[in-house]
């Protein structure tokens, strides 16, 4: 993973600060790779969710800094460098996955009306990364991404995506790069060809 040393280098304060909060030492903070300071903002938010006591040193400066630094953790794991390359064997694999569902759907013996993945937010972020529609923010706790397949009256077949980031429901609608929000199906399918790795073990080697 490759994490630009100047967007480090714009927290160092902070990252000295966070230091003493924790017992992390600075050496392991700055080192993003290792998720440590990612997994200090994952903590605090779930704490805060399930309205458990948080440090007094937590501040909402504080969150807002860590999360800073986990966008960038995760902007860095699937972007930045060889994002098309990354594509293929991260977020691309969970595309391939739902591409496959969607078409299921499409023949009229296939029953089945929801299809449901639970995940982390790295996932999330993976998969949207593939399809060019991340925001550059972590998926916050109970972030969904929904892709539904709709079938008009002429039998032509559209694919609309939605996302929701919070916990009161609220649905962002997400159009897919060279497509309309409601997007013909061939052209979708097209459209996210180039993120699919038919043979995964063999694109990984290279």
């Amino acid at each position: 993973m490759i994490v630009p040393i100047s967007a480090v280098q714009s927290h160092r304060n902070f990252i000295n600060t966070l230091a003493r909060y924790t017992g992390y030492d600075v050496a392991t903070l700055k080192n993003l790779t290792n998720w440590k300071t990612s997994n200090i903002h994952d903590n605090l938010m779930v704490e805060i969710t399930h309205h458990y006591p948080i440090p007094s040193w937590a501040t909402p400066d504080v969150l807002a800094k860590t999360e800073k630094l986990s966008d960038l953790t995760i902007l860095s794991l699937f972007g930045i460098y060889k994002k098309k390359e990354k594509s293929l064997l991260q977020g691309g694999l969970v595309v391939k996955a739902v591409l496959k569902d969607i078409t299921e759907a499409t023949k009229h013996e296939n029953k089945r009306k929801l299809t449901v993945y639970s995940a982390h937010a790295t996932t999330i972020a993976a998969f949207q990364m593939a399809l060019n529609i991340y925001n550059g923010k972590v998926p916050p706790l109970s972030s969904c991404q929904f892709i539904e397949l709709y079938e008009d009256i002429n039998g032509q077949y559209t694919v609309e995506m939605y996302y929701r980031n919070d916990t009161y429901g609220r649905l962002q609608q997400l159009a897919l790069p060279g497509c309309t929000f409601s997007c013909p199906l061939a052209r979708f399918t097209r459209l996210v060809s180039a993120v699919i790795v038919k043979d995964w073990a063999k694109e990984c080697e290279k």
